[in-house]
């Protein structure tokens, strides 16, 4: 009979737990535009560690744009672009809230093709923002893991589409789970409450991010994707809370 040593038993079984944890952490390696949803988090907490949740809209913009100015990574994917996103643009995406965003959408530079990914990308989020029962985490991030694939397997979405829509599933991915773990705006206060009139805020949150990286992506490439994605999660944190 074959004797199986208990330490190795032990070893796999640390190992498949260690492993079930990354595969529903944040990051998704085969997307080679994951760090855009990394930086995104980063950039973000670092901005609300010095705006307040009482500035507004601009006075946000301009934290998030002065970080993002002095941050060596951003700079360096971004290829020192200079292009900066405002509460202007804020502003309009928030007003398209109620409608799911499907202005935002249909006016972006995206092609045709590439506006039906993200507003089916979108559509997702506000149906799990909106689900009776709160929704797993690991669900959402294996449902956007899904999308990526079908992104990165179309033949007929060209390179700046690809890039634009998979910075979004990236910041949508890094996103959730950020707010769903923590509260970047209030970090000492959980995020409470969990459900406001009838949505599931870490989500009604997070579709704004992933809202203004498709949307800032389309016009600005990754800088215009990081930046519209920090600047209008404030604004959809509000909005999520006086639905």
């Amino acid at each position: 009979m074959l004797k199986i040593n208990k330490n190795i038993v032990s070893i796999l079984t640390i190992s498949l737990i260690l492993s079930t944890n990354v595969a529903f952490g944040q990051a998704n390696r085969e997307n080679q535009y994951d760090y855009v949803g990394r930086l995104h988090n980063e950039i973000l907490k670092e901005a609300y560690k010095v705006s307040s949740k009482s500035s507004s809209y601009d006075e946000v913009c301009k934290v998030v744009n002065s970080i993002c100015d002095k941050n060596a990574e951003f700079k360096r994917v971004t290829s020192g672009s200079n292009y900066r996103t405002d509460a202007k643009f804020v502003e309009t995406a928030l007003s398209d809230y109620s409608q799911q965003f499907k202005n935002v959408i249909s006016n972006s530079k995206l092609s045709d093709n590439a506006k039906t990914y993200a507003q089916n990308l979108i559509n997702y989020m506000f149906d799990m923002a909106k689900s009776k029962e709160e929704p797993k985490y690991e669900d959402v991030y294996n449902k956007i893991c899904g999308f990526e694939k079908d992104i990165l397997q179309d033949v007929k979405l060209n390179e700046t589409d690809k890039v634009t829509l998979l910075g979004g599933t990236s910041v949508a991915r890094y996103s959730t789970y950020l707010w769903n773990v923590e509260n970047p705006l209030e970090p000492t206060n959980p995020l409470e409450p969990a459900k406001i009139k009838g949505f599931w805020r870490w989500i009604a949150t997070a579709v704004g991010d992933a809202v203004g990286a498709i949307s800032g992506g389309s016009a600005g490439g990754v800088a215009g994707a990081i930046g519209g994605a920090i600047n209008l999660s404030k604004a959809t944190y509000d909005w999520a809370g006086n639905w």
